[in-house]
């Protein structure tokens, strides 16, 4: 596989979270190659390290040791080009169904033109007409 198939890349990554009770280790060594147009499920048990996969490919957490990479370009801090969904519920309950679909457009502005038509197409998506100024 030459350089340019790869879409994420851990090389040697290891992060561990420190309580005041334990220090957990959740990853030590890992290595992982994405190529472009994969398509990965990651599963396992609850405290595996799913979550912290993510949270280390969105740059939203760095690892303690080894190295990221999205696209070529190494993960230093958030990645603007990476979005995940999470299990939980993340939506914001003091925001109607309107804001919260809006919320990624306020963190990573587009014309505002083009941000309405996005969050009132995004709504009508998945059958939310209709309810865009009720709160979830």
């Amino acid at each position: 596989m030459s350089d340019s198939d790869l879409l994420i890349e851990f090389r040697d990554v290891s992060k561990l979270y420190v309580t005041k009770r334990q220090v957990v280790r959740v990853l030590e060594g890992f290595d992982l190659q994405v190529r472009k147009s994969e398509f990965l499920c990651i599963v396992g048990p609850s405290g595996c390290g799913k979550s912290t996969l993510l949270n280390l490919i969105s740059g939203l957490d760095l690892p303690d040791k080894g190295m990221i990479s999205y696209d070529g370009k190494s993960v230093s801090g958030v990645q603007s080009d990476v979005g995940y969904i999470t299990q939980k519920d993340t939506l914001l309950p003091w925001r109607t169904v309107r804001a919260n679909v809006a919320l990624g457009l306020e963190i990573r502005p587009r014309p505002e033109v083009d941000a309405t038509l996005a969050v009132e197409e995004a709504i009508a998506k998945v059958g939310l007409s209709g309810f865009e100024s009720l709160h979830p």
